[in-house]
């Protein structure tokens, strides 16, 4: 099995190089081989412009690969597929129920928008890929299906519900990762990884049977997490050997800062631009 260099582009992030728009959201372009992928597509406002930026042509994007339905991470699909007319989408059916974010009484949607919806159900189906468990997309990228949520210190990482009233948890069961087997190692994408990043390297782990870690790059929402939480996750990842650790989208300031101490990462913004 041929292992080939891995290109990673942050399209959209809240953090940016100059002359980029951000926004509170997510997007990342892979290049591995002859496969062109996009994972995630932001909120919507910065996705074209930041491509444009990066010359990066969305028209020859090949797959798109969503990590989950909030709103943030979907945005950008009316654009996306305005311009890309034969990609073919992989995601979870559970991306596309409503959902809120609920804080002392006051509901927030945070669902895909139902323009975003709509294009989505305009793609023709032999084009939308439903994914529930690990899939092979190619002999060295995989996408996780739904990971289970095996330890006790992680969570979704906020108040999400499937009501406005907040009586129903929602656990974000959509949410799944993106892997590569590289000549380095794992590269590991993640968009907000709700199912925590401890749980989600562990189910990667056993679907690829590969234990070396290069890179994670993506949120980490770990913008909420507890003192414990945090403690537990950096030694979590310590033991877990990964060589390189990229932050992104919704890790929290507390949380970069942690990371940037034990492993000596930087950020990652719109506009970065990596090989391994």
């Amino acid at each position: 099995m041929k292992q080939e260099t891995v290109r990673l582009k942050i399209i959209v992030d809240n953090q940016v190089a100059e002359g980029f728009v951000a926004e509170h959201g997510f997007a990342l372009l892979l290049e591995v081989g002859s496969q062109t992928i996009l994972f995630d597509t932001g909120q919507g406002n910065a996705l074209l412009e930041n491509a444009k930026h990066m010359n990066i042509n969305l028209e020859q994007v090949d797959l798109l690969v969503l990590s989950h339905g909030h709103y943030d991470h979907t945005g950008g699909l009316p654009d996306l597929l305005h311009l890309n007319h034969h990609l073919s989408v992989y995601c979870h059916a559970a991306a596309f129920l409503p959902r809120y974010s609920v804080k002392n009484g006051m509901a927030k949607p945070v669902k895909m928008t139902a323009e975003a919806m709509a294009c989505v159900d305009s793609i023709p189906e032999q084009r939308i890929n439903w994914v529930t468990k690990q899939l092979m997309l190619t002999e060295t990228i995989g996408i996780t299906g739904e990971i289970p949520r095996i330890n006790d210190f992680e969570t979704t990482g906020g108040p999400f519900y499937f009501d406005q009233d907040g009586k129903r948890a929602d656990a974000i069961v959509d949410d799944m990762a993106l892997w590569v087997k590289s000549p380095k190692g794992l590269v590991i994408c993640i968009g907000c990884c709700h199912a925590g990043i401890i749980n989600t390297l562990e189910h990667i782990k056993r679907v690829s049977g590969e234990t070396k870690i290069h890179t994670i790059l993506g949120g980490l929402h770990l913008l909420n997490a507890d003192e414990e939480r945090l403690s537990r996750t950096v030694d979590e990842l310590k033991k877990s050997g990964v060589q390189q650790i990229i932050p992104c989208h919704c890790t929290g300031d507390v949380a970069h800062e942690l990371i940037r101490q034990k492993f000596n990462s930087s950020k990652g913004y719109a506009g970065m631009e990596i090989s391994i």
